[in-house]
């Protein structure tokens, strides 16, 4: 049996709508990971001392850089209110 996805059926105005839709969120993705690698970069460039006092262990570097900028669930919410 064949199936057909919304875009297949749609008018073309909701068409167009949509591929903008997707494109947006492809862009916003684009530009939040590239905010979090350099997030990621900047922690990384600290020494293990100003690490600790900012409450993060080396190992969190990239998971608390991916939450600050929305690419993961935050569940370090403590360390995200301190920095």
């Amino acid at each position: 049996m064949h199936t057909s996805s919304f875009f297949s059926f749609a008018a073309p105005a909701d068409r167009l709508a949509l591929l903008r839709t997707r494109i947006a969120d492809a862009v916003r993705g684009w530009r939040a990971r590239g905010q979090a690698r350099r997030t990621a970069r900047a922690l990384a460039d600290l020494d293990d001392h100003t690490l600790h006092d900012l409450g993060l262990h080396r190992s969190q570097i990239d998971a608390v850089s991916a939450e600050l900028h929305g690419l993961r669930a935050a569940t370090l919410r403590r360390v995200i209110q301190v920095i």
